[in-house]
């Protein structure tokens, strides 16, 4: 037995028993989900509260029209961001479960899709979509419905800096971010009719962030 080994057991023999008895996938993708969703929710946080990153974020915001290909509508410079957060995700859960289960951990599939990829993969290419669906109130609360990320992307001021995370709707509620839309209710989307027209090309998106920083410094930032 390896020393790794002998400490898990030392430490916690019947818990690490127990482990092995249940249902190490299940688990793993509850834990993944949930630290996948709050580095999201403190990355696009950030950018949303800190000027300088809020200069790269508008460009996913200046979008008039929401279609599933604008989750691509984004800055070069933002990408990197997030993946960096996908991997310290994935790699934390993944670490962790490594660690409990030494045995190895299944992984749970549905269609020989990963459960996680399929469901965050079907909920966020409606997130960006211009027909509004909406989940009953009860589980919005739980989990984010794809109007409420068209809330999101409103410029209107009460909706402004509003649900956050990518998938569940914890961290919204546990930071008082979450904004749960009624029925029908107007959410124009873009950047607003004051600064609208300077994001709308290829090149003012690209150049826009430079642009913003370069502003910053001229009048002392932010």
């Amino acid at each position: 037995m390896s020393r790794k080994q002998r400490a898990r057991r030392g430490l916690a023999p019947h818990l690490h028993g127990e482990l092995h008895r249940g249902h190490p996938a299940v688990g793993a993708i509850i834990c993944t989900l949930l630290i996948y969703d709050f580095v999201f929710y403190a990355i696009h946080y950030t950018e949303h509260k800190v000027p300088a990153l809020w200069a790269i974020h508008k460009v996913h915001h200046s979008a008039e029209v929401l279609t599933p290909l604008t989750r691509y509508r984004e800055h070069f410079l933002e990408g990197p961001l997030y993946a960096a957060g996908s991997a310290f995700s994935y790699g934390l859960a993944g670490g962790v479960f490594g660690w409990l289960f030494n045995d190895g951990i299944t992984q749970a599939t549905l269609f020989n899709i990963g459960f996680f990829s399929l469901l965050f993969g079907f909920n966020g290419s409606f997130r960006h979509y211009h027909v509004a669906f909406h989940y009953p109130r009860w589980l919005s609360k739980w989990l984010h419905s794809p109007v409420m990320h068209h809330t999101h992307h409103s410029y209107l001021p009460q909706h402004w800096d509003t649900n956050l995370a990518a998938v569940t709707s914890l961290w919204d509620r546990l930071f008082g971010t979450l904004y749960i839309p009624e029925k029908d209710e107007f959410t124009p989307w873009g950047l607003g009719p004051e600064t609208q027209h300077r994001y709308r090309s290829w090149w003012q998106n690209t150049t826009g962030p430079f642009r913003d920083w370069a502003g910053m410094l001229k009048r002392g930032y932010p």
